[in-house]
């Protein structure tokens, strides 16, 4: 059995938590080598998978929602672009693509 953490006391009497360190880097092999993302369109419906022979779960509503919203600002931010912030910003698309930036 892997201890996993443990309650130190500090000779100022201050409880610290010390974790075992190879824990903490099995913890960072497993994250890095499942860090797998894909998304597709199945029968109109939007979803995603972690794995590659993951099975492909329907995203949230909360999450097409919070991208629908990001969407809708950046069109928002193209359409109401004029010389003043052309001359400030540059470039529309890119303050529209930083809107969108997760």
């Amino acid at each position: 059995m892997i201890e996993l953490n443990r309650i130190l006391i500090r000779s100022n009497g201050v409880k610290i938590k010390h974790y075992n360190p190879l824990l903490l880097l099995y913890i960072v092999v497993v994250r890095f080598l499942t860090m797998y993302y894909q998304e597709k369109v199945i029968n109109g419906i939007l979803c995603c998978k972690h794995l590659p022979n993951g099975e492909c779960i329907e995203l949230a509503k909360q999450t097409l929602t919070e991208r629908l919203m990001k969407y809708e600002k950046a069109l928002q931010i193209i359409q109401n672009f004029d010389e003043e912030d052309e001359g400030k910003y540059g470039d529309p698309g890119v303050v529209a693509g930083e809107a969108l930036s997760f």
